[in-house]
């Protein structure tokens, strides 16, 4: 079952975090897969998925994931 707030948080997310979160928590790609992917850096891409994460606990009421 998914969190029925799940999909407007994402929404809320930029597109680069939307994209990190998605592509590390949901597909199980490694960061430099997604670095080379979305064609930015390693770093930057652990940057978008920090931000959005916090978003989305933020979003949720969430402690932790």
């Amino acid at each position: 079952m998914i969190e029925p707030g799940l999909m407007p948080a994402l929404r809320r997310l930029s597109r680069r975090q939307r994209q990190a979160v998605v592509l590390v928590h949901g597909y199980s790609f490694t960061q430099q897969e997604v670095a080379e992917l979305l064609g930015i850096t390693r770093s930057s891409v652990q940057r978008h998925l920090d931000r959005g994460l916090d978003r989305l606990k933020s979003a949720l009421g969430v402690q932790s994931l």
